[in-house]
Parts: structure tokens; C-alpha cells; sequence
């Protein structure tokens, strides 16, 4: 085989490539697992129709329900080896990733706590710079 130089074009191409695979799989990946649990619940309707609009009323009913749950933002953050105010970000602007820990501790999906922040399959919007 001859071994070829790659330009930074090359590798650029090479990764935007790998990226679009990724998340591509990722989304088929993520409608199965929605589709799988809005079959499984029933009670997802009552729990996102008690999940308040306004943004700051939200973040302290997500906290109060952590706490119900005898959890706090801390205990999720250190059972991923990661500081509160890491995961307290998803409360203020989107994360996917902590929204989602979120959201599975309280037993529901993230874009029931958040639905501005997914579209209708349950994927995260991506923000626009």
C-alpha cells in the first residue's frame, strides 16, 4: 500500500464525516429509546402537563422534585465524578447531556421537562451562533 500525506482538507473531510455518521446513528438510536418509553408510560401527558412554563418556577419544581426524590443537582454531579454547577447548567441553557440525567432521575425524558429545547422526535435543537 502507498501511504499518502493527508491535507488538513483530508482530515477535515475525514471527521465531518465520522461526525455525521455518529449522529445520524445517534438518532435513530434516540427515536427507538422515545418511542420505546412514551409506549411503556402513560403518565408522561400528567407529568409534563404539571412541569411549569415560566423558566424559573421550572428549574426550582425540578429541584423540588429532586429533592422528593431524596437527590439534589450535587448527588448527580458526584455520581459522575463532576461538580453541581456543571450539571445545574442544564437548568439555564441547554445541555443534552445533564438534561438528560435530569430528566432520568425524575422518570421522565428530557424533552418533557424542556420540550422548547427538542423538536417533535425528541432530538435536541441545536443553537444557532
Amino acid at each position: 500500500m502507498l501511504a499518502k500525506k493527508l491535507s488538513v482538507y483530508d482530515i477535515e473531510l475525514v471527521q465531518n464525516h465520522a461526525a455525521k455518521k455518529l449522529s445520524l446513528g445517534f438518532k435513530k438510536n434516540a427515536v427507538k429509546r422515545i418511542g420505546a418509553r412514551m409506549d411503556k408510560s402513560n403518565t408522561s401527558s400528567k407529568s409534563r402537563s404539571e412541569v411549569p412554563l415560566d423558566l424559573e418556577k421550572k428549574r426550582e419544581w425540578i429541584k423540588y422534585k429532586l429533592k422528593i426524590r431524596g437527590l439534589s443537582l450535587a448527588e448527580i454531579g458526584r455520581k459522575h465524578n463532576i461538580s453541581r454547577q456543571v450539571v445545574s447548567t442544564a437548568l439555564y441553557r441547554s445541555n443534552p447531556r445533564w438534561e438528560h440525567e435530569i430528566a432520568s432521575a425524575l422518570d421522565m425524558l428530557p424533552f418533557e421537562l424542556w420540550p422548547e429545547r427538542y423538536d417533535n422526535l425528541g432530538i435536541p435543537l441545536r443553537e444557532v451562533s
